[in-house]
């Protein structure tokens, strides 16, 4: 893991405490595997009551599950080499995390649902993959995990593109065919799905 230990060197140094990261994977591969899944699954949900608890059983029903589970897994493997890496190569530790994936579970949202706050308690970082979505089916809230942050009014833009501010919580609209990384610490919940239609994604957890 990289130290938490913060080196005083000779000059003028930059230091960002505790940020916040997320990524978001959205390209020709990932919305391909949303339209097959769009054909596939919502026939099966309907039909079924036992699909959203054992779905990652089903790959002999669903082949095109594993193909999926292996695109979020390469993605994944991407996000422990950028975030997890060690900094620090004196320890003589490994250069990455030995991070897996541990679950993973369908959340389907009716017109009228949406999910409470809460958080992924005992893994790394999470995914969620968005099969289907619709305008007005319910965004994705993440809460600043600073509880005192909203106590002062400030914007702060990085060099690398990233945005602090006083706002106790970021909100992602969805896209079909996105598939979006973050700590699992982070509590985040999803907004009332306001559409007539059903939102679909697939959420994981890694540790």
């Amino acid at each position: 893991m990289q130290t938490t230990k913060i080196e005083l060197n000779e000059g003028i140094n930059d230091t960002i405490l505790f940020p916040s990261w997320i990524k978001t994977v959205y390209n020709d591969t990932s919305r391909n595997f949303a339209e097959q899944f769009n054909q596939v699954l919502l026939k099966k949900i309907h039909a079924t009551n036992n699909l959203l608890d054992s779905f990652w059983k089903m790959n002999n029903q669903i082949p095109e599950i594993n193909e999926l589970k292996n695109f979020i897994v390469d993605e994944a493997e991407k996000v422990i080499e950028q975030y997890f890496g060690v900094i620090d190569e004196k320890y003589h530790r490994s250069n990455v995390y030995k991070i897996k994936m541990e679950r993973c579970w369908l959340n389907l949202n009716i017109p009228g649902e949406g999910d409470t706050p809460h958080h992924h308690r005992g893994s790394a970082f999470s995914s969620v993959f968005y099969i289907k979505t619709h305008p007005k089916s319910g965004d994705l809230i993440l809460l600043d995990p600073r509880t005192t942050s909203a106590m002062t009014t400030y914007v702060i833009e990085h060099k690398n593109g990233g945005i602090q501010t006083d706002r106790a919580y970021r909100r992602i609209t969805p896209k079909t065919g996105t598939l979006l990384f973050f700590p699992s610490h982070l509590i985040h919940y999803v907004e009332t799905n306001l559409s007539p239609y059903d939102r679909l994604c697939l959420a994981c957890n890694f540790g």
